[in-house]
């Protein structure tokens, strides 16, 4: 990227490009500043990254790149999420389910563990669980570990939370005497 793009606050050089590599590029772009803006702190950059996201949303409309433009709202509903913007959030994430076709299992899967976490920050604990077990038999499909892994993760913090919140301190296991 380091041809294409200068860093955080910066906007990638597209000239030459083809339309669905801009649009590529202006995604990728996007999560980065996302990510490298939460994570160091930088005043503006969710707002640039929704930016650049939803300037490959368009491109990707314009393409009629159905999977693609489902993508950056997903990645847009991170940015709002970020923000604690969880209603607008919820609006891209739905939007994005609405798109995505049942192939499009990764997608799928990541648009909903967006919505169980955005649940979960939420403190809408027992819809964070609605979704994630709703959602594990899509995960069971995936090869992508590191995705599934933060399903597992979250799903755990989720009942974590909801022991918590219902008092329960100790699990309750089955005695077999």
């Amino acid at each position: 990227m380091g041809e294409l793009w200068q860093g955080v606050g910066e906007r990638p050089l597209l000239v030459g490009l083809d339309e669905e590599t801009k649009g590529a590029v202006l995604l990728r772009t996007g999560v980065i500043t996302g990510w490298l803006g939460s994570a160091k702190q930088i005043s503006g950059a969710q707002e640039s990254a929704k930016n650049l996201i939803t300037e490959s949303i368009e491109t990707f409309e314009g393409l009629g790149k159905s999977s693609r433009v489902a993508e950056g709202q997903i990645e847009l509903a991170c940015c709002y999420w970020r923000e604690g913007a969880f209603d607008e959030g919820r609006v891209w994430l739905n939007e994005a389910l609405q798109r995505l076709r049942e192939k499009d299992i990764e997608f799928r899967a990541k648009a909903l563990l967006q919505f169980a976490i955005i649940e979960k920050d939420s403190k809408r604990f027992l819809d964070a669980l609605r979704i994630h077990t709703q959602a594990a038999p899509l995960f069971d499909q995936l090869q992508n570990y590191c995705l599934v892994g933060s399903f597992h993760n979250d799903f755990a913090i989720v009942l974590r939370n909801l022991g918590t919140a219902e008092n329960r301190t100790r699990l309750h296991r089955p005695r077999f005497d």
